[in-house]
């Protein structure tokens, strides 16, 4: 029935570990938006739940099949956040537009984070603030 494929366990897997990196930015907000002065709203909400994404696709790229568990836990970033938005009131063309923004940011994020942990903590620390 294709229930333990290597996408049907990615998929069910994915749902878990994503609820784990989004679970980080809602239960330290506090933190976040005190210790941190960040702004409590969704771009803070976003860079904090991607820099988890990250850090657990960093962990998965040592596993077998890791391209396929990564891929999974990215759309389940994504179909949060267009369910977020939609939660707000967002709709139509204006959230199509806002997830490309955001695909870009993410793919930039990551790119500076492997770049940062690659090379020394000042470029890592650049990265992150």
């Amino acid at each position: 029935m294709g229930y333990y494929t290597i996408s049907s366990t990615a998929i069910q897997v994915s749902h878990e570990l994503y609820a784990l990196c989004a679970r980080q930015a809602e239960e330290r907000c506090d933190f976040y938006v005190t210790a941190c002065d960040l702004p409590d709203n969704y771009q803070t909400w976003f860079a904090i739940t991607q820099l988890h994404v990250w850090m657990l696709m960093v962990r998965l790229r040592a596993e077998k099949d890791s391209k396929i568990y990564t891929q999974e836990l990215v759309n389940r970033l994504f179909e949060d956040v267009e369910e977020r938005m939609r939660g707000h009131g967002i709709s139509g063309r204006i959230v199509v537009g806002y997830i490309k923004d955001l695909i870009a940011q993410f793919h930039g994020s990551v790119v500076t984070y492997d770049e940062g942990m690659c090379k020394d903590d000042p470029v890592l620390a650049a990265a992150l603030w």
